[in-house]
């Protein structure tokens, strides 16, 4: 209310378009200018579930993981899931600042529906958490033997999948072994260069993105 009145200067009449992540979405007007008040007119859009991949990410720095954020909301992720690692430095986040973040990408994306935000959660309790439950876990690695990432969703796309994105500097030896000896777990490469934790989300979730697209024609 205080944005639309305040910071927007919305006037009575003033026709805008509202929703709520579970509706869809209305056109609405403003109806009372001076208790600020908006009336559903008809809805434009219903809402409709989309399939989208699953993140999985060691926690990053605040701006690094707000642009991270932001962006990964745009193209469509499904639930965000931080993770602590043997070698992570940030170990925890505003939660009220990230919501506030993604639906202000929602509104600037045209999107419906706002991405979860799952808790703080480690490697292992993630990977039992997927191998409950069937669903592949695309570790986005740094080894130069691993298939790239677009070679694997050539043969394997799904919609039900996540992403894995590690900290800084790579998981550590144990880490490793975890990952490698779950069964649900496939390793892949983004680039022959090394890339920042933001980056290859944003990376890994276009490339899907291209092939969700393909699939669906």
């Amino acid at each position: 209310k205080h944005y639309l009145k305040n910071v927007l200067r919305l006037y009575e009449g003033r026709e805008v378009h509202i929703f709520n992540g579970i509706e869809g979405e209305w056109k609405s007007i403003v109806s009372n200018n001076n208790n600020f008040s908006l009336k559903c007119l008809i809805q434009i859009r219903k809402q409709k579930k989309i399939n989208g991949p699953n993140l999985y990410f060691a926690l990053i720095r605040g701006v690094n993981l707000r642009w991270m954020v932001e962006k990964a909301t745009e193209l469509g992720v499904n639930r965000l899931n931080p993770i602590i690692t043997d070698r992570t430095i940030v170990k925890n986040f505003n939660e009220k600042k990230l919501l506030l973040n993604i639906k202000e990408s929602c509104e600037v994306s045209d999107r419906l529906t706002l991405p979860q935000i799952g808790k703080i959660t480690n490697l292992e309790k993630c990977l039992i958490e997927l191998e409950n439950i069937r669903e592949t876990l695309v570790f986005c690695n740094e080894r130069r033997d691993d298939i790239y990432l677009h070679e694997y969703l050539s043969k394997n796309f799904k919609n039900n999948i996540s992403f894995l994105i590690g900290p800084e500097g790579g998981f550590s030896l144990r880490e490793n072994n975890l990952l490698k000896s779950s069964p649900n777990v496939v390793s892949v490469k983004l680039n022959n260069r090394l890339l920042r934790a933001e980056t290859a989300s944003i990376l890994a979730l276009s490339t899907y993105n291209l092939y969700r697209i393909k699939n669906s024609d």
